[in-house]
Protein backbone atom coordinates (compact mmCIF):
# COMPACT_ATOMS: atom_id res chain seq x y z
CA UNK A 1 0.00 0.00 0.00
CA UNK A 2 2.87 2.78 0.97
CA UNK A 3 4.67 1.71 -2.37
CA UNK A 4 1.91 2.77 -4.25
CA UNK A 5 1.23 6.17 -1.99
CA UNK A 6 4.76 6.69 -2.76
CA UNK A 7 4.78 6.57 -6.37
CA UNK A 8 1.89 9.01 -6.90
CA UNK A 9 3.72 11.32 -4.82
CA UNK A 10 5.96 10.77 -7.12
CA UNK A 11 3.97 11.42 -10.47
CA UNK A 12 2.94 15.10 -8.83
CA UNK A 13 6.20 15.95 -8.26
CA UNK A 14 7.27 15.58 -11.79
CA UNK A 15 4.55 17.40 -13.15
CA UNK A 16 4.80 20.30 -10.36
CA UNK A 17 8.75 21.02 -11.24
CA UNK A 18 10.63 23.16 -14.28
CA UNK A 19 11.55 21.37 -17.35
CA UNK A 20 15.44 20.92 -17.31
CA UNK A 21 17.65 21.62 -20.42
CA UNK A 22 18.99 18.22 -21.02
CA UNK A 23 15.72 15.88 -21.94
CA UNK A 24 14.76 12.95 -19.87
CA UNK A 25 14.33 9.41 -21.89
CA UNK A 26 11.02 9.39 -22.87
CA UNK A 27 8.92 6.70 -21.13
CA UNK A 28 6.53 4.20 -23.13
CA UNK A 29 3.14 5.00 -22.38
CA UNK A 30 2.73 1.30 -21.06
CA UNK A 31 4.84 2.39 -17.95
CA UNK A 32 2.14 4.93 -16.93
CA UNK A 33 -0.44 2.89 -17.81
CA UNK A 34 -0.57 0.16 -15.16
CA UNK A 35 0.47 2.93 -12.19
CA UNK A 36 -2.97 4.54 -12.78
CA UNK A 37 -4.64 1.31 -13.80
CA UNK A 38 -3.25 0.66 -10.44
CA UNK A 39 -4.38 3.77 -8.64
CA UNK A 40 -7.98 2.45 -10.20
CA UNK A 41 -7.54 -0.90 -8.35
CA UNK A 42 -7.35 1.00 -4.90
CA UNK A 43 -10.54 2.38 -5.34
CA UNK A 44 -12.03 -0.71 -7.80
CA UNK A 45 -10.65 -3.62 -6.67
CA UNK A 46 -13.06 -5.80 -8.82
CA UNK A 47 -11.80 -4.68 -12.20
CA UNK A 48 -8.60 -6.30 -13.32
CA UNK A 49 -5.62 -4.68 -15.11
CA UNK A 50 -5.27 -4.81 -18.45
CA UNK A 51 -2.92 -3.72 -21.36
CA UNK A 52 -5.39 -4.82 -24.12
CA UNK A 53 -8.12 -2.69 -25.65
CA UNK A 54 -11.68 -4.63 -25.52
CA UNK A 55 -13.32 -4.68 -28.65
CA UNK A 56 -17.12 -3.43 -28.96
CA UNK A 57 -19.69 -6.31 -28.16
CA UNK A 58 -22.39 -4.68 -28.29
CA UNK A 59 -22.15 -2.60 -31.36
CA UNK A 60 -20.66 -5.94 -33.17
CA UNK A 61 -23.90 -8.16 -31.80
CA UNK A 62 -26.72 -5.51 -33.20
CA UNK A 63 -24.43 -5.81 -37.08
CA UNK A 64 -25.08 -9.46 -36.90
CA UNK A 65 -28.76 -9.09 -36.12
CA UNK A 66 -29.07 -6.81 -39.10
CA UNK A 67 -27.45 -9.15 -41.26
CA UNK A 68 -29.22 -11.94 -40.57
CA UNK A 69 -32.89 -9.97 -40.57
CA UNK A 70 -31.88 -8.60 -44.35
CA UNK A 71 -30.95 -12.26 -45.24
CA UNK A 72 -34.25 -13.52 -43.79
CA UNK A 73 -36.16 -10.59 -45.79
CA UNK A 74 -34.75 -11.07 -49.11
CA UNK A 75 -35.51 -14.92 -48.53
CA UNK A 76 -38.64 -14.04 -48.38
CA UNK A 77 -38.61 -11.66 -50.76
CA UNK A 78 -37.77 -14.29 -53.29
CA UNK A 79 -40.76 -16.86 -51.93
CA UNK A 80 -43.22 -14.26 -52.63
CA UNK A 81 -42.24 -13.55 -56.15
CA UNK A 82 -42.31 -17.27 -57.12
CA UNK A 83 -45.48 -17.86 -55.46
CA UNK A 84 -46.70 -14.51 -57.72
CA UNK A 85 -45.03 -16.48 -60.49
CA UNK A 86 -46.84 -19.71 -60.20
CA UNK A 87 -49.98 -18.33 -59.45
CA UNK A 88 -50.37 -15.64 -62.71
CA UNK A 89 -47.73 -16.96 -64.91
CA UNK A 90 -46.63 -20.82 -64.60
CA UNK A 91 -49.25 -23.18 -65.94
CA UNK A 92 -48.84 -26.33 -63.61
CA UNK A 93 -48.95 -29.15 -66.50
CA UNK A 94 -47.54 -32.08 -64.27
CA UNK A 95 -49.30 -35.36 -63.20
CA UNK A 96 -52.54 -34.97 -61.44
CA UNK A 97 -53.55 -35.48 -57.62
CA UNK A 98 -56.06 -37.66 -58.48
CA UNK A 99 -57.49 -37.23 -54.88
CA UNK A 100 -58.07 -33.34 -55.61
CA UNK A 101 -60.66 -32.71 -58.48
CA UNK A 102 -59.32 -29.34 -59.43
CA UNK A 103 -55.98 -31.32 -60.00
CA UNK A 104 -57.62 -34.06 -61.95
CA UNK A 105 -59.44 -31.52 -64.00
CA UNK A 106 -56.77 -28.66 -64.56
CA UNK A 107 -54.52 -31.76 -65.90
CA UNK A 108 -57.22 -33.53 -68.13
CA UNK A 109 -57.85 -30.16 -69.42
CA UNK A 110 -53.61 -29.67 -70.07
CA UNK A 111 -53.15 -33.30 -71.54
CA UNK A 112 -56.35 -32.19 -73.79
CA UNK A 113 -54.56 -28.85 -74.74
CA UNK A 114 -50.99 -30.85 -75.67
CA UNK A 115 -52.89 -33.76 -77.46
CA UNK A 116 -51.76 -36.09 -74.47
CA UNK A 117 -54.24 -38.58 -75.37
CA UNK A 118 -52.83 -41.48 -73.26
CA UNK A 119 -52.59 -38.95 -70.12
CA UNK A 120 -56.26 -38.39 -71.31
CA UNK A 121 -57.30 -41.53 -70.70
CA UNK A 122 -55.70 -42.23 -67.46
CA UNK A 123 -58.17 -39.32 -66.06
CA UNK A 124 -61.46 -40.64 -67.80
CA UNK A 125 -63.59 -42.70 -65.67
CA UNK A 126 -64.17 -46.21 -66.56
CA UNK A 127 -67.16 -47.78 -64.45
CA UNK A 128 -66.18 -51.35 -63.13
CA UNK A 129 -66.50 -54.26 -65.20
CA UNK A 130 -66.24 -51.90 -68.29
CA UNK A 131 -65.35 -53.18 -71.67
CA UNK A 132 -63.43 -50.04 -73.06
CA UNK A 133 -59.86 -49.37 -73.98
CA UNK A 134 -57.62 -47.22 -74.80
CA UNK A 135 -57.94 -47.88 -78.35
CA UNK A 136 -61.67 -47.33 -78.23
CA UNK A 137 -60.82 -44.16 -76.47
CA UNK A 138 -58.50 -42.84 -79.20
CA UNK A 139 -60.68 -43.94 -81.79
CA UNK A 140 -63.53 -41.89 -79.87
CA UNK A 141 -61.29 -38.67 -80.00
CA UNK A 142 -60.07 -38.99 -83.67
CA UNK A 143 -64.20 -37.69 -84.37
CA UNK A 144 -64.52 -35.25 -81.37
CA UNK A 145 -64.46 -31.96 -82.36
CA UNK A 146 -63.88 -30.94 -78.67
CA UNK A 147 -60.26 -32.25 -78.60
CA UNK A 148 -59.40 -30.36 -81.83
CA UNK A 149 -60.88 -27.49 -80.49
CA UNK A 150 -59.08 -26.58 -77.38
CA UNK A 151 -55.30 -27.82 -78.59
CA UNK A 152 -52.61 -24.88 -78.45
CA UNK A 153 -55.26 -22.91 -75.90
CA UNK A 154 -54.40 -21.70 -72.50
CA UNK A 155 -56.06 -22.41 -69.04
CA UNK A 156 -57.83 -18.71 -67.83
CA UNK A 157 -59.72 -20.01 -65.21
CA UNK A 158 -61.20 -23.39 -63.25
CA UNK A 159 -64.06 -22.72 -61.04
CA UNK A 160 -65.96 -25.09 -59.16
CA UNK A 161 -70.26 -24.99 -59.85
CA UNK A 162 -70.68 -27.67 -57.66
CA UNK A 163 -69.61 -30.65 -55.20
CA UNK A 164 -71.37 -33.51 -53.30
CA UNK A 165 -68.90 -36.15 -51.95
CA UNK A 166 -68.85 -38.35 -54.87
CA UNK A 167 -69.72 -35.66 -57.63
CA UNK A 168 -68.21 -32.50 -58.77
CA UNK A 169 -68.73 -30.01 -61.78
CA UNK A 170 -66.51 -27.38 -62.80
CA UNK A 171 -66.44 -24.30 -65.62
CA UNK A 172 -63.35 -24.13 -67.33
CA UNK A 173 -62.44 -21.18 -69.65
CA UNK A 174 -60.10 -21.41 -72.49
CA UNK A 175 -58.33 -18.84 -74.08
CA UNK A 176 -57.36 -19.18 -77.89
CA UNK A 177 -56.64 -17.26 -80.88
CA UNK A 178 -57.62 -14.21 -78.57
CA UNK A 179 -61.64 -15.51 -78.03
CA UNK A 180 -62.34 -17.44 -74.63
CA UNK A 181 -64.99 -20.36 -74.57
CA UNK A 182 -66.30 -22.11 -71.06
CA UNK A 183 -66.15 -26.26 -71.03
CA UNK A 184 -68.55 -27.57 -68.02
CA UNK A 185 -66.94 -30.67 -66.96
CA UNK A 186 -68.00 -33.04 -64.29
CA UNK A 187 -66.02 -35.44 -61.81
CA UNK A 188 -66.96 -38.98 -60.13
CA UNK A 189 -65.24 -40.10 -57.02
CA UNK A 190 -64.23 -44.01 -57.17
CA UNK A 191 -63.92 -46.73 -54.54
CA UNK A 192 -60.16 -45.76 -54.56
CA UNK A 193 -61.29 -42.22 -53.60
CA UNK A 194 -59.87 -41.10 -56.83
CA UNK A 195 -61.47 -38.35 -59.17
CA UNK A 196 -62.09 -38.91 -63.19
CA UNK A 197 -63.48 -37.01 -65.31
CA UNK A 198 -66.76 -38.24 -67.34
CA UNK A 199 -66.75 -39.22 -70.86
CA UNK A 200 -69.40 -41.52 -71.05
CA UNK A 201 -70.56 -40.02 -75.05
CA UNK A 202 -68.13 -42.66 -76.37
CA UNK A 203 -69.36 -46.22 -74.65
CA UNK A 204 -73.04 -47.45 -74.02
CA UNK A 205 -74.03 -48.22 -70.50
CA UNK A 206 -75.83 -51.17 -69.52
CA UNK A 207 -75.72 -53.13 -72.96
CA UNK A 208 -77.42 -56.55 -72.90
CA UNK A 209 -76.91 -59.84 -74.69
CA UNK A 210 -78.09 -63.12 -74.13
CA UNK A 211 -76.59 -66.59 -74.64
CA UNK A 212 -77.40 -69.96 -73.35
CA UNK A 213 -77.19 -70.58 -70.19
CA UNK A 214 -74.06 -71.91 -68.14
CA UNK A 215 -72.58 -71.03 -71.23
CA UNK A 216 -69.04 -69.17 -71.32
CA UNK A 217 -68.92 -65.87 -72.42
CA UNK A 218 -65.96 -64.02 -74.06
CA UNK A 219 -65.47 -60.60 -75.23
CA UNK A 220 -62.38 -60.16 -77.69
CA UNK A 221 -61.10 -62.99 -75.84
CA UNK A 222 -61.95 -61.72 -72.48
CA UNK A 223 -64.13 -63.91 -70.21
CA UNK A 224 -67.21 -61.99 -69.04
CA UNK A 225 -67.92 -62.57 -65.01
CA UNK A 226 -71.13 -64.54 -64.04
CA UNK A 227 -71.77 -61.63 -61.77
CA UNK A 228 -72.72 -59.68 -64.85
CA UNK A 229 -75.94 -61.79 -65.40
CA UNK A 230 -79.15 -60.01 -64.34
CA UNK A 231 -81.77 -62.53 -65.75
CA UNK A 232 -81.89 -66.02 -66.76
CA UNK A 233 -85.09 -66.84 -68.81
CA UNK A 234 -86.12 -69.61 -70.67
CA UNK A 235 -82.87 -71.30 -70.53
CA UNK A 236 -80.57 -68.02 -71.36
CA UNK A 237 -78.67 -66.18 -69.22
CA UNK A 238 -78.60 -61.80 -69.75
CA UNK A 239 -75.80 -60.17 -68.98
CA UNK A 240 -75.91 -56.82 -68.72
CA UNK A 241 -72.14 -54.53 -69.35
CA UNK A 242 -71.88 -51.41 -67.37
CA UNK A 243 -70.16 -49.91 -70.53
CA UNK A 244 -69.29 -51.17 -73.65
CA UNK A 245 -67.32 -49.20 -76.35
CA UNK A 246 -69.27 -48.25 -79.57
CA UNK A 247 -67.42 -50.62 -81.84
CA UNK A 248 -67.24 -53.74 -82.91
CA UNK A 249 -66.03 -56.72 -80.76
CA UNK A 250 -66.05 -60.40 -81.16
CA UNK A 251 -68.34 -62.63 -79.00
CA UNK A 252 -67.69 -65.98 -78.44
CA UNK A 253 -69.62 -68.36 -77.01
CA UNK A 254 -68.65 -71.75 -75.16
CA UNK A 255 -70.58 -74.62 -74.63
CA UNK A 256 -70.65 -78.88 -73.68
CA UNK A 257 -71.07 -79.06 -77.67
CA UNK A 258 -68.25 -76.68 -78.86
CA UNK A 259 -67.86 -73.07 -79.36
CA UNK A 260 -68.77 -70.45 -81.91
CA UNK A 261 -67.51 -66.73 -82.50
CA UNK A 262 -69.84 -63.68 -83.81
CA UNK A 263 -68.32 -60.58 -84.75
CA UNK A 264 -70.68 -57.52 -83.45
CA UNK A 265 -70.73 -54.22 -84.25
CA UNK A 266 -71.86 -52.49 -80.54
CA UNK A 267 -74.70 -50.00 -81.06
CA UNK A 268 -77.40 -48.65 -78.94
CA UNK A 269 -79.82 -50.35 -81.63
CA UNK A 270 -79.08 -53.80 -80.50
CA UNK A 271 -79.09 -53.79 -76.72
CA UNK A 272 -80.25 -57.30 -76.01
CA UNK A 273 -78.80 -58.74 -78.64
CA UNK A 274 -79.72 -62.92 -78.63
CA UNK A 275 -76.77 -65.17 -79.07
CA UNK A 276 -78.05 -68.27 -79.80
CA UNK A 277 -75.16 -69.93 -81.46
CA UNK A 278 -76.01 -73.42 -83.61
CA UNK A 279 -73.59 -76.75 -83.47
CA UNK A 280 -71.49 -76.12 -86.54
CA UNK A 281 -69.66 -79.45 -85.60
CA UNK A 282 -71.10 -82.80 -87.45
CA UNK A 283 -69.76 -84.92 -85.03
CA UNK A 284 -71.71 -83.62 -82.01
CA UNK A 285 -74.94 -83.97 -83.93
CA UNK A 286 -74.95 -87.34 -84.96
CA UNK A 287 -73.61 -88.78 -81.68
CA UNK A 288 -76.50 -86.73 -79.84
CA UNK A 289 -78.99 -88.40 -82.56
CA UNK A 290 -77.64 -91.80 -82.52
CA UNK A 291 -78.56 -91.16 -78.36
CA UNK A 292 -81.61 -90.21 -79.94
CA UNK A 293 -82.35 -93.29 -81.65
CA UNK A 294 -81.59 -95.41 -78.68
CA UNK A 295 -83.77 -94.04 -75.81
CA UNK A 296 -86.81 -94.01 -78.85
CA UNK A 297 -85.85 -98.00 -79.81
CA UNK A 298 -85.54 -98.79 -75.69
CA UNK A 299 -88.35 -96.91 -74.92
CA UNK A 300 -90.46 -99.23 -77.13
CA UNK A 301 -88.61 -102.38 -76.03
CA UNK A 302 -89.41 -101.73 -72.51
CA UNK A 303 -93.32 -100.35 -73.55
CA UNK A 304 -93.43 -104.15 -75.25
CA UNK A 305 -91.97 -105.79 -72.23
CA UNK A 306 -95.00 -103.72 -69.80
CA UNK A 307 -92.52 -101.68 -68.22
CA UNK A 308 -94.40 -99.58 -65.39
CA UNK A 309 -93.90 -95.44 -66.62
CA UNK A 310 -91.83 -94.52 -63.06
CA UNK A 311 -89.07 -96.23 -64.44
CA UNK A 312 -88.85 -94.95 -67.93
CA UNK A 313 -88.95 -91.55 -66.65
CA UNK A 314 -86.14 -91.43 -64.98
CA UNK A 315 -84.33 -93.76 -67.73
CA UNK A 316 -84.85 -91.58 -70.38
CA UNK A 317 -86.46 -87.95 -69.47
CA UNK A 318 -84.99 -84.89 -67.81
CA UNK A 319 -86.87 -83.91 -64.40
CA UNK A 320 -88.09 -80.86 -66.73
CA UNK A 321 -90.51 -83.56 -68.38
CA UNK A 322 -93.40 -83.83 -66.16
CA UNK A 323 -94.96 -87.63 -65.64
CA UNK A 324 -98.11 -87.00 -67.37
CA UNK A 325 -96.31 -85.98 -70.26
CA UNK A 326 -94.50 -89.14 -69.85
CA UNK A 327 -97.35 -91.34 -70.24
CA UNK A 328 -98.76 -89.24 -73.09
CA UNK A 329 -95.68 -90.08 -75.33
CA UNK A 330 -94.96 -93.60 -73.51
CA UNK A 331 -98.56 -95.61 -72.90
CA UNK A 332 -100.64 -93.36 -75.03
CA UNK A 333 -98.31 -92.61 -77.83
CA UNK A 334 -97.18 -96.14 -78.41
CA UNK A 335 -100.26 -97.60 -78.37
CA UNK A 336 -101.77 -95.50 -80.86
CA UNK A 337 -98.02 -96.56 -83.10
CA UNK A 338 -98.43 -100.33 -82.36
CA UNK A 339 -102.15 -99.86 -83.50
CA UNK A 340 -103.80 -101.53 -79.91
CA UNK A 341 -107.33 -102.35 -79.74
CA UNK A 342 -107.44 -102.55 -83.60
CA UNK A 343 -109.65 -105.73 -84.33
CA UNK A 344 -107.88 -105.89 -88.28
CA UNK A 345 -104.38 -105.41 -87.72
CA UNK A 346 -101.55 -104.70 -85.18
CA UNK A 347 -97.88 -102.95 -86.24
CA UNK A 348 -94.94 -105.46 -84.47
CA UNK A 349 -91.39 -105.03 -84.53
CA UNK A 350 -91.30 -101.65 -84.93
CA UNK A 351 -87.70 -100.34 -84.94
CA UNK A 352 -86.28 -97.11 -85.58
CA UNK A 353 -83.99 -97.71 -88.72
CA UNK A 354 -81.93 -95.07 -89.62
CA UNK A 355 -81.75 -91.28 -88.60
CA UNK A 356 -80.18 -88.58 -90.15
CA UNK A 357 -79.48 -84.66 -89.56
CA UNK A 358 -81.88 -82.01 -91.13
CA UNK A 359 -79.39 -80.41 -94.10
CA UNK A 360 -82.30 -77.59 -94.05
CA UNK A 361 -82.52 -76.61 -90.55
CA UNK A 362 -80.15 -75.62 -87.77
CA UNK A 363 -79.48 -77.68 -84.46
CA UNK A 364 -79.45 -74.65 -81.86
CA UNK A 365 -77.82 -74.45 -78.82
CA UNK A 366 -80.23 -73.58 -75.82
CA UNK A 367 -78.47 -74.12 -73.10
CA UNK A 368 -74.42 -75.20 -72.37
CA UNK A 369 -76.05 -78.86 -72.40
CA UNK A 370 -79.25 -78.32 -73.89
CA UNK A 371 -79.44 -78.56 -77.92
CA UNK A 372 -82.42 -78.61 -79.87
CA UNK A 373 -81.63 -80.88 -83.03
CA UNK A 374 -83.88 -81.23 -86.34
CA UNK A 375 -83.47 -84.75 -87.75
CA UNK A 376 -85.24 -87.21 -90.37
CA UNK A 377 -85.98 -91.22 -88.66
CA UNK A 378 -86.77 -93.80 -90.35
CA UNK A 379 -89.00 -96.48 -88.93
CA UNK A 380 -89.74 -100.21 -89.56
CA UNK A 381 -92.67 -102.56 -88.54
CA UNK A 382 -94.32 -105.19 -89.71
CA UNK A 383 -98.09 -105.22 -90.43
CA UNK A 384 -100.00 -108.00 -89.10
CA UNK A 385 -103.07 -108.46 -90.21
CA UNK A 386 -105.29 -110.93 -87.54
CA UNK A 387 -107.33 -112.72 -89.95
CA UNK A 388 -104.93 -113.31 -92.79
CA UNK A 389 -100.96 -114.13 -92.20
CA UNK A 390 -100.99 -113.97 -95.75
CA UNK A 391 -101.27 -110.02 -96.55
CA UNK A 392 -98.92 -109.24 -93.61
CA UNK A 393 -96.34 -106.84 -95.12
CA UNK A 394 -92.89 -105.07 -94.33
CA UNK A 395 -92.56 -101.78 -94.40
CA UNK A 396 -91.46 -98.07 -93.51
CA UNK A 397 -92.21 -94.56 -92.91
CA UNK A 398 -89.56 -91.18 -93.00
CA UNK A 399 -90.33 -88.10 -91.84
CA UNK A 400 -88.49 -85.07 -90.26
CA UNK A 401 -88.78 -84.12 -86.47
CA UNK A 402 -86.80 -82.16 -83.83
CA UNK A 403 -86.47 -82.72 -80.10
CA UNK A 404 -84.43 -81.20 -77.27
CA UNK A 405 -81.64 -83.38 -75.55
CA UNK A 406 -79.86 -82.56 -72.42
CA UNK A 407 -76.41 -83.75 -72.05
CA UNK A 408 -75.69 -85.98 -69.33
CA UNK A 409 -72.36 -87.14 -68.29
CA UNK A 410 -73.15 -90.89 -69.23
CA UNK A 411 -75.29 -89.73 -72.34
CA UNK A 412 -78.46 -87.78 -73.01
CA UNK A 413 -81.92 -87.65 -71.99
CA UNK A 414 -85.11 -86.18 -73.57
CA UNK A 415 -85.35 -82.07 -72.31
CA UNK A 416 -88.63 -81.42 -74.27
CA UNK A 417 -90.40 -83.11 -77.15
CA UNK A 418 -91.18 -80.45 -79.57
CA UNK A 419 -93.22 -83.13 -81.84
CA UNK A 420 -95.10 -85.41 -80.25
CA UNK A 421 -95.85 -87.41 -83.47
CA UNK A 422 -92.19 -88.86 -83.06
CA UNK A 423 -93.92 -91.05 -80.66
CA UNK A 424 -97.52 -91.88 -81.44
CA UNK A 425 -97.47 -91.27 -85.78
CA UNK A 426 -96.91 -93.92 -87.75
CA UNK A 427 -98.08 -94.36 -91.05
CA UNK A 428 -96.02 -96.34 -94.72
CA UNK A 429 -97.57 -93.72 -96.88
CA UNK A 430 -95.30 -91.19 -95.03
CA UNK A 431 -92.12 -90.74 -97.02
CA UNK A 432 -90.78 -87.11 -96.63
CA UNK A 433 -87.25 -88.42 -97.63
CA UNK A 434 -86.02 -91.68 -99.35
Amino acid sequence: MDNNVNNTNNIQSQEQAPVVPTPAPAQPAATAQPQAQAVQNIEQPQVQMTNVQQPPVVDEKKALKKQILFRWLGLAGIVIVVIIFFTFFYENKGPAKMTDAKSVTRAYFYSAIDSKYTDLYDYIYKPDNSFINSNDFNEYLANDKFYSDVQNSKIVSITEMYDTETNKKFDVVLKKDGKSTTYSVELVKDGANEWHVVVDDFYLKDWKIEIPSGAKLYINDAEVGTNLIRERKNNRDVYVLPAIATSSRTFKVVTLFGEIEKEIYVAGSNSGEILVPSVTDEKVVTEALESLKKIWNNMYTDYSDGKDVNSIKSKYFDDNVSLDNVKKYYNTGFDKISNKGNKNYLNKDIVMDSIIIDPKKDNLIESNDIIEIHFGYKITYLVDYIYNAATDSKEYMTRYSSIKLRKTDASYKIYEVTDEKLFNYLKYITKEYK
